[in-house]
């Protein structure tokens, strides 16, 4: 391709859509966040790879708004030294933005696959060594900051927060790392709630004061000393590499699917803090720790944090009531304490 006068993550993008030119694609669509989404790949071994973290999602005929095409092809994977300079290195990811933001390259440096968008076209590309050279993050979350981009650019809010339900009512648990977002998530699924997701849920204000949480992924990310607490799970956990510092992935949809759901509207905003000593228990929180805990800590990396997102969220966490949770050792009260918290407001 000629690449005069062009952006380096618009050049990597060409280069990546010129290696999939001539490869024969497998396909499945599904739903998600209200759109539908088309992921190809050019072996039956990586599609299946790829579509388990979306496994949830209602299978879709209509015509795609997203297409997310993926191959393997192991002498294509490259690195080209006139398109690395200008990128941003954060951990073990390098990635490029057009100035017009139209285009965005990513690159996982330790298996050496790349992920693209083109915007405007909404098409995300990739180009794999092979399933044995990816990383666990790309099993557990595919091609996850372009298409964080695209759902951002669709009006959706991606944050850091795990979301259950409890008769129709969403649970949105918010924090920084660590404060046990994931514990809280897994230990209401263990106890019966629904779940959207652990890691990542998308907002959308659906009219002024109201919110629905969305899906994404169904995987989870668990400490792997710490599988013991959630019985059920720990046979079907999936060793992680050296980018997953020392957790392993589940993919829920193998173990829960029933109650594994796709959208809920938000009604309660609870905010987990991790208290070994201490038994669990649920108080209500000011919506100024709301705010904070969830607002100003929750936001998900690449995506912009202006001042109508920021007014978003504010809206958000004055709609809901707001809650702490204290993670003592009796993590099966979580899912006894949320549920009375929904049954005391319907009764």
């Amino acid at each position: 391709m000629n690449t005069t006068g062009i952006s380096a993550a618009e050049r990597l993008y060409g280069e990546v859509c010129e290696s999939l030119e001539n490869l024969e694609f497998r396909e499945r669509r599904f739903w998600l966040a209200g759109h539908t989404v088309s992921l190809q790949a050019n072996t039956e071994v990586l599609l299946e790879h790829l579509y388990g973290a979306f496994h949830h999602l209602s299978i879709s005929p209509g015509a795609p708004s997203l297409s997310i095409r993926i191959g393997v092809d192991e002498c294509r994977c490259f690195a080209p030294d006139n398109a690395l300079d200008g990128g941003q290195t954060v951990g073990g990811h390098r990635f490029w933005t057009s100035p017009d933001r139209r285009y965005f390259s990513h690159t996982l440096l330790a298996s050496g696959s790349w992920y693209c968008i083109d915007r405007a076209a909404g098409e995300i590309v990739g180009l794999v060594r092979s399933v044995s050279h990816m990383a666990t993050f790309e099993q557990a979350k595919p091609a996850v900051r372009p298409l964080l981009l695209w759902l951002e650019q669709c009006g959706l809010t991606p944050v850091h927060a795990g979301m259950v339900s409890w008769r129709g009512k969403g649970i949105l648990f918010g924090g920084r790392g660590g404060s046990g977002k994931s514990t809280a998530s897994l230990s209401s699924l263990l106890a019966g709630l629904d779940l959207l997701g652990e890691d990542y849920t998308l907002l959308e204000q659906t009219e002024a004061g109201a919110f629905a949480g969305h899906s994404l992924y169904n995987s989870a990310w668990v400490e792997a000393d710490h599988l013991w607490r959630f019985p059920g799970l720990a046979g079907r956990a999936i060793p992680g590499d050296q980018m997953a510092n020392g957790k392993c992935i589940l993919l829920l949809h193998e173990t829960h699917p029933k109650q594994l759901i796709s959208v809920a509207p938000v009604r309660y905003l609870v905010l987990p803090r991790v208290c070994p000593d201490g038994k669990t228990a649920l108080h209500k929180a000011s919506r100024a720790d709301g705010f904070k805990r969830f607002a100003l800590e929750s936001m998900v990396t690449l995506t912009r944090l202006g001042a109508a997102e920021l007014d978003r969220l504010r809206q958000l966490v004055q709609s809901v009531d707001c809650y702490w949770l204290d993670l003592g050792a009796d993590l099966d009260q979580v899912g006894v304490l949320l549920k009375d918290l929904v049954e005391r407001e319907e009764s």
